[in-house]
């Protein structure tokens, strides 16, 4: 059995995540909502992302790039690990946006709510399409094994 939001296995005779507090699922129920999650329509988000680099959020007082070709590399599951690794990719000038239901946290900040709402409440890593590769790279040292169940494209 496995936990649908954290993806963690559990023995047969559990059905709740202690974690989550998520009905525990099958394994074929496990992929099918993995499947569902890497369809994540992130367009409404990725717009808003856009008019943020327009906006006085990105003066001369942010590093924030005017133009980024921003990708949905992946959910994590905590936040936790979205803020570790953020700041890990932050350290190395990597620009890149977290997205929870509360917001975004990141390089643009605390920004209030969106009309973007991911899948069980997550945490969506936004990135430039430039810096995938190392955004993996940093992402398997922070992350651990668990970043392949949480990455959305392959790199």
């Amino acid at each position: 059995m496995f936990c649908p939001s954290c993806k963690y296995e559990y023995r047969p005779e559990i059905t709740v995540c202690a974690d989550c507090n998520e009905t525990l699922v099958t394994e074929e129920e496990l992929k099918n909502v993995v499947e569902d999650e890497k369809k994540v329509d992130a367009s409404p988000l990725l717009n808003e992302l856009k008019e943020l680099e327009n906006s006085s959020l990105a003066d001369e007082s942010t590093d924030f790039p005017k133009e980024i070709d921003w990708v949905h590399v992946a959910r994590l599951n905590s936040q936790a690990q979205s803020e570790m690794l953020l700041e890990a990719l932050h350290v190395k000038d990597i620009v890149a946006v977290v997205h929870s239901e509360t917001g975004y946290f990141g390089i643009t900040g605390q920004i209030g709510m969106s009309s973007y709402q991911p899948i069980g409440g997550g945490y969506s890593l936004f990135v430039d399409s430039n810096s995938i590769e190392d955004v993996d790279n940093e992402a398997k040292i922070i992350i651990g094994e668990e970043w392949e169940k949480c990455k959305l494209v392959e790199i």
